[in-house]
């Protein structure tokens, strides 16, 4: 009996021990990111795009990007002109709401401070993933969008 209570242990303690202390890798988590974001890209960009213009994609989370410590990243960054209205202010909002009504899977961390006719902010964290979105809306000189997301320093490989 207490040979197999050992042994029943030993099993727990590796199976614990390989699942927790694994986590998940950034080439996981990277192509997750990079699908989320192009979809809301494509979304937004259809809602309140500029239309003689197109999203323009800097960085794709294609790639690790080291953290240090055997760790990596993943990075999207995206830009997009959007159309303007009569009201300046109208146009920001707009542009966030076409982000809030297209973006799925993510919780808000930060709003954006809607009495800024400059520049917006807010913050999203992915609900199943470790991974952060950023959202910032410019006035000047043509309002744009910037979409920016980057998951957590994690595992390489």
């Amino acid at each position: 009996m207490r040979r197999r209570l050992g042994v029943l242990v030993l099993s727990g303690v590796l199976l614990f021990g390989t699942t927790s202390c694994g986590g998940p890798k950034v080439a996981d988590i990277g192509p997750r990111l990079q699908q989320d974001l192009q979809g809301l890209l494509g979304s937004v960009a259809d809602d309140v795009g500029l239309k003689s213009s197109q999203p323009t994609v800097k960085q794709d989370a294609g790639t690790d990007v080291p953290c240090g410590d055997g760790k990596a990243k993943r990075v999207f960054e995206a830009t997009l002109p959007v159309r303007t209205s009569a009201d300046l202010d109208n146009t920001l909002q707009l542009a966030d709401n076409a982000v809030l009504a297209n973006v799925r899977g993510y919780t808000i961390k930060t709003s954006a401070n809607n009495d800024d006719l400059v520049r917006r902010e807010m913050t999203l964290r992915a609900d199943d993933y470790p991974a952060t979105l950023t959202v910032v809306v410019t006035a000047a000189p043509v309002p744009t969008l910037a979409l920016s997301g980057e998951t957590d320093c994690l595992k390489a490989g």
